[in-house]
């Protein structure tokens, strides 16, 4: 788990998730790209289903009877 429970709060982590989220549902997730020339980067930390999921374990550690315990990334994007 990356995130360290005695430096990051439930909220800035619910809020890091949301992102990453909203970033994968915007298609975000892609790094660069090349077109006639004419090229973007995007630099991210972290690709946003990695973020999921880190912030999904610090959740479900700091606490397990809201978050539950062990989903997978497919329950949390899709509720299955």
């Amino acid at each position: 788990m990356i995130f360290n429970v005695n430096v990051w709060t439930i909220e800035e982590v619910q809020e890091l998730l949301d992102k990453a989220k909203a970033d994968l549902l915007d298609g975000k997730s892609i790094t660069s790209w090349n077109s006639l020339g004419t090229s973007a980067t995007m630099t991210t930390v972290l690709s946003p289903i990695r973020m999921i999921e880190e912030c999904t374990k610090f959740l479900q550690a700091v606490d397990p009877a809201t978050y539950g315990s062990r989903m997978k990334t497919g329950q949390i994007l899709h509720g299955y």
